[in-house]
């Protein structure tokens, strides 16, 4: 997965890798209202807020790949993006 978000001047930065986006939102770079755009590999889109992607992937691991009640997807996601 890669992370994206916007700055605060509005420029999106990235992409980060998963550990990296991790290790910031411990770090409470990103903060509650933030909503990240994940895109899978069949180009779908989902947008989510960091409680939504916490209570699918699990609260250390939110930019992992999304898992459902079944156990986990099949195709990983490619991207999640972070906007304001």
């Amino acid at each position: 997965n890669l992370v994206y978000y916007k700055d605060v001047n509005g420029v999106v930065r990235g992409p980060l890798c998963e550990d990296e986006a991790t290790s910031l939102l411990k770090a409470d770079f990103f903060r509650s209202d933030h909503v990240f755009r994940v895109v899978d590999a069949a180009e779908k889109e989902q947008f989510s807020n960091i409680a939504d992607l916490r209570s699918l992937n699990g609260f250390d691991t939110p930019f992992m790949k999304v898992k459902t009640e079944e156990g986990e997807k099949g195709e990983e996601k490619e991207s999640i993006r972070v906007y304001k």
